[in-house]
């Protein structure tokens, strides 16, 4: 059992780790990074928080990326995870579920993440919707299941959106409005941040 109820934004610690993620292509050995998932999340957040230690902040990235591509691979499904670009959203939801359960280890919260999204995982030909924001220096890309399934929750809080899984200035709008009222961190999009809202709420 997890705790997701109760969390405080991380700081901008937490944006950096979509760099740090795109980083870590950098040679370093799957031997190296094998352990990484017996480490309590306590260890993990102290490196991202406390030492701010940036090689082993892409050593974690780097395991992170590797148990969601194994659990894709074993699962018979075309991703376990909604957002399909940037990856580093996945590391930043663990990073925040992390923090309020530091007495279990990595392995465990990302196992539990992935079960607790069950109803968010991706079947085959589910189409792709990209997400521009930041004037439109950035992307997000989602898919189209998850961007409905979003508005159909954002509906159900009583915000104006239509489920249809497309991107427009009414559903930004109803993300920016969501967001505002539950003082979550991140643009007005469908990031880690607001997936932590998500599942927070079943």
């Amino acid at each position: 059992m997890f705790c997701y109820r109760y969390y405080r934004p991380l700081s901008t610690v937490l944006f950096a780790l979509t760099f740090l993620f795109a980083s870590s292509v950098s040679a370093q050995t799957t031997t190296s990074v094998r352990s990484f998932g017996l480490q309590t999340c306590s260890a993990y957040t102290e490196t991202l928080l406390g030492k701010r230690d940036r090689n082993a902040a892409i050593l974690y990235s780097q395991w992170l990326a590797g148990f969601l591509t194994g659990r894709n691979v074993t699962s018979g499904k075309m991703d376990l995870f909604p957002i399909r670009d940037p990856l580093g959203e996945w590391v930043r939801l663990i990073a925040l579920i992390c923090n309020m359960n530091k007495d279990k280890r990595l392995f465990e919260v990302a196992e539990g993440t992935l079960t607790k999204l069950k109803q968010y995982h991706i079947k085959a030909k589910d189409p792709a919707v990209d997400i521009k924001y930041n004037g439109g220096k950035s992307k997000i890309t989602v898919y189209k299941s998850f961007l409905r399934k979003s508005q159909s929750f954002l509906r159900s809080q009583g915000y104006s959106v239509r489920p249809d899984g497309s991107w427009g200035s009414r559903t930004e709008k109803a993300f920016s409005k969501f967001k505002k009222d539950k003082k979550l961190s991140g643009p007005s999009i469908p990031d880690a941040f607001f997936i932590m809202a998500l599942i927070s709420d079943d």
